[in-house]
């Protein structure tokens, strides 16, 4: 069973764009992708935080979130072996560049939720049914949820009001 919230229901949406193809053949990078996460959610967020090989980078603040109607969106860069952390109540979220023009995307339920919607839309080019993701693992009392998507695919993650 899932906590009930009185306010509005967190919607956040997640897509991915290829960059660039880093062609400085001197650079450890040489021929890796970089990937360009776009994050859109209904529930306001302030930072977004960047790691490289594990070490604090870079942080991104509230100027770069923009509003768009009635949503808070932020566009930023993953290069290779960047990830990036961001809270958005309830979830916290890592997106990861993982290669090949792929995106980890690894959910983090706060507040003792046990569950969320998380839906996989496939590619527009190549009409598929969306996939729900439904693998929730619990450790140490958090449940975390995690897919992995392509430049084509969008990940939905939809806070839920009782049962799943």
């Amino acid at each position: 069973m899932c906590v009930e919230r009185k306010d509005t229901l967190t919607i956040i949406e997640i897509s991915a764009r290829i960059e660039s193809l880093l062609s400085d053949e001197d650079s450890p990078y040489y021929s890796r992708v970089e990937i360009s996460p776009l994050i859109s959610s209904t529930t306001k967020f302030n930072r977004v935080t960047y790691r490289h090989l594990g070490f604090h980078a870079w942080s991104a603040g509230p100027s770069r979130i923009l509003r768009k109607g009635e949503r808070y969106t932020y566009r930023g860069l993953l290069g290779p072996n960047v990830d990036t952390e961001v809270v958005i109540p309830p979830f916290k979220l890592t997106l990861e560049n993982v290669g090949d023009s792929f995106m980890g995307v690894h959910i983090r339920m706060r507040d003792s939720i046990p569950c969320c919607k998380m839906t996989l839309l496939q590619e527009q080019s190549q009409p598929k049914a969306p996939k729900v993701i439904d693998d929730f693992i619990e450790y140490e009392g958090a449940w975390y949820c995690t897919t992995v998507m392509n430049c084509l695919q969008t990940v939905r993650i939809e806070e839920v009001k009782g049962d799943l």
